[in-house]
């Protein structure tokens, strides 16, 4: 399976998904796209929410390594195929510009599509700090069962 193949398949699942989720509320890909632009941010939210709460509220190491895993997937989607999938989506619903770069832009007052190129360089930054704290507590677990 190529690249392209590959987004194809999953835009046409995210599409897919929404369209079902809300056809009682509409069939038209416009508010629909905007609809999937709003989870968009919420996801992001989420993210950055679940990363911080795993930090400082609530430091369980499930936690922790939900917010590893999360944040990887994401990642790993934008290297490997180098485009957000959701963003495919909601260009293809609207057929305009992703309502997620919009919401962005109106929100933190500059263009999205510049953040986007260095969001991987952002999110490798998060998944360094977060792997250097997984070794921190596998050796403290060895300095205490040893020590």
């Amino acid at each position: 399976m190529t690249i392209e193949e590959t987004i194809n398949y999953f835009e046409l699942k995210t599409r897919s998904v929404i369209t079902f989720l809300y056809s009682w509320l509409t069939n038209e890909g416009e508010p629909l796209g905007y609809i999937l632009g709003v989870f968009h941010v919420m996801i992001v939210i989420a993210i950055v929410n679940l990363v911080i709460i795993s930090h400082t509220i609530y430091r369980s190491i499930w936690l922790k390594i939900l917010a590893f895993f999360s944040v990887f997937a994401i990642w790993i989607q934008h290297v490997t195929l180098k485009v957000c999938i959701l963003t495919v989506a909601e260009k293809k619903l609207t057929q305009n510009e992703s309502p997620y770069f919009t919401i962005f832009n109106d929100i933190l007052g500059f263009d999205g599509e510049i953040f986007s190129n260095y969001l991987v360089i952002f999110e490798f930054g998060i998944l360094c700090g977060l792997s250097l704290e997984f070794i921190n507590i596998l050796f403290e677990a060895l300095y205490y069962l040893l020590g």
